[in-house]
């Protein structure tokens, strides 16, 4: 006689650059033991491949993990977390007067990825040149974890990635039509003012996010802050 299979809860959620409805459900303990082994390997790129597995199977294998957006991973995998773990759990966030570090309740139902679906996302370069720029799909990041960059080419490769078409007068050209190398030396051939221009853009992607206020045990002064990045919301 085989064993009993334990049913498991179903949830809805908005894809954050989409606003795609989907369906999700809690991970497991298989899963949070995958997860568990890569957060010990300390391998950003591991941990990230094991975020993306995790999503998948999570979502039915609705969405394509290697196609998603970071933001968009980050988002539903808190969700996930939030489900799997319990609503609320307790993180460790330095007071920034004293620097002491107090035990934060936080509630993931408050976890939001501010996204303007309105951005054309499209910027003028110069008089003759404009660039249209997308959210790079987690495929891009891992590519560029595994090339073992120092972190000027990184940051330079991560916003080669955010390139989605360049438009010269009546001339458009695909970046996926060309190679990153080219991308690169598109983009060393900016002035500062253009090259800041872009790189704003970039700095200011969506990312999860939740606003924070508490007071410091220690000193009692209040925080006001703002919470950004996975591994922020784990305890």
């Amino acid at each position: 006689m085989a064993l009993p299979t334990l049913e498991v809860s179903r949830y809805e959620l908005n894809v954050p650059s989409t606003g795609e409805k989907i369906d999700y459900r809690p991970y497991l303990v298989k899963e949070e033991k995958q997860l568990m082994m890569a957060l010990e390997t300390k391998d950003q790129n591991q941990m990230l491949k094991v975020l993306g597995e995790i999503v998948e199977v999570c979502t039915f294998n609705k969405l394509s993990s290697q196609n998603m957006t970071i933001f968009d991973l980050e988002y539903i995998f808190v969700k996930l977390r939030g489900k799997s773990v319990g609503d609320t759990s307790e993180i460790g966030m330095k007071c920034s007067h004293c620097e002491h570090e107090n035990k934060i309740k936080i509630d993931f139902n408050a976890i939001e990825v501010p996204v303007d679906l309105n951005d054309n996302m499209l910027l003028d370069i110069s008089d003759t040149i404009k660039v249209k720029l997308r959210y790079p799909k987690m495929k891009n990041m891992l590519d560029i974890m595994a090339g073992g960059h120092n972190e000027v080419d990184a940051i330079f490769y991560t916003i080669a990635g955010h390139i989605e078409t360049i438009f010269m007068g009546d001339d458009t050209y695909h970046a996926d039509e060309y190679k990153s190398q080219e991308l690169l030396e598109f983009l060393e051939s900016f002035n500062s003012e253009q090259f800041s221009k872009i790189r704003e853009k970039v700095n200011n992607a969506p990312t999860v996010r939740m606003p924070l206020n508490f007071t410091c045990e220690e000193c009692g002064k209040e925080n006001d802050l703002v919470v950004t990045g996975t591994e922020n919301f784990f305890a």
